[in-house]
């Protein structure tokens, strides 16, 4: 049995490691963030040249499908290659792909700030549904336990204490007994229904009294694609575009050595009133990234 030849490639290890991610937008984002231009040129190089030696047919077709010269083309490409290799079982035919330089790995795929940013809106519109259910089955708790608490006893009863017996011609005085789950559930209902009417001013004038700050509503962006050592230059941009901006955060960086560090993405914070002009493609430069 022949030795499977080994090649070094960060790149292509990488791809692979990760196929089951190759049509998300987040992993694309973050392979051409990572790799440099000539990293995914010559990934793009290496498959292409294992592909003919194999003498594949369909080749042709694949080929013939150009992009651009951008990193983000050059990702693409080498995903549709590796797509092709897959889909026509042809990886076993490959030789395996190795790491030399630990460092070229990106260090945890799909979890930078922005994908957290997402799951964190997520699962605050799932506790809102869940909470929502819950308004529904404590409205019928305690509709129930009022029924239940409710219903009429027959007016000729013994009572038992301590072995003694109280005649039916005896007046039984009853106190009211305080039931603690109907007890709970309408302090639970009370404090659902004062956080839905719960809501925010809006007079300008004449008032005898201010809010301590302001209720902005606002809106998270994703920058990519961009090679700074800060956000200084987003923020100036951002001005001389006419855009009001609350923060700008560094998201990934390019290289944990590099000295001084350089940022591949940022998280823009912006009132919400100025979505249409970050979203307007002719505010920004050439290539860069924008999504919400």
């Amino acid at each position: 049995m022949a030795t499977k030849r080994l090649l070094v490639s960060e790149v292509l290890w990488y791809f692979l490691e990760n196929s089951e991610n190759f049509d998300k937008v987040n992993f694309q984002n973050l392979v051409s963030d990572f790799f440099s231009h000539e990293e995914l040129s010559a990934a793009k190089k290496i498959l292409i040249n294992e592909i003919e030696n194999l003498k594949k047919e369909k080749k042709e077709k694949l080929f013939n499908k150009s992009r651009g010269n951008t990193k983000i083309d050059k990702t693409l490409d080498v995903i549709d290659l590796l797509k092709f290799i897959l889909e026509n079982e042809m990886a076993q035919l490959l030789p395996t792909f190795v790491i030399l330089n630990i460092k070229r790995i990106p260090n945890n795929p799909l979890t930078n700030l922005t994908d957290l940013f997402i799951k964190n809106e997520k699962i605050e519109n799932k506790i809102n549904q869940l909470l929502d259910t819950n308004k529904n089955v404590l409205n019928k708790l305690t509709a129930a336990l009022t029924c239940t608490n409710n219903i009429s006893t027959s007016s000729d009863k013994t009572y038992n204490n301590n072995n003694i017996h109280l005649n039916d011609s005896k007046e039984i005085t009853n106190t009211p007994i305080i039931n603690p789950k109907i007890s709970w559930v309408n302090k639970m209902k009370n404090e659902t229904q004062s956080d839905d009417s719960q809501i925010v001013g809006s007079q300008a004038d004449d008032s005898f009294f201010t809010a301590s700050k302001q209720i902005i509503k606002k809106k998270i962006f994703y920058v990519g694609n961009v090679d700074l050592p800060n956000s200084t230059m987003i923020v100036k941009h951002c001005e001389s575009k006419g855009i009001k901006v609350i923060t700008c955060l560094p998201v990934s960086k390019k290289n944990d050595t590099d000295d001084p560090p350089s940022f591949t993405s940022f998280r823009l914070c912006v009132p919400a009133a100025e979505f249409n002009k970050v979203m307007s493609p002719s505010n920004w430069p050439s290539s860069v990234l924008i999504r919400e």
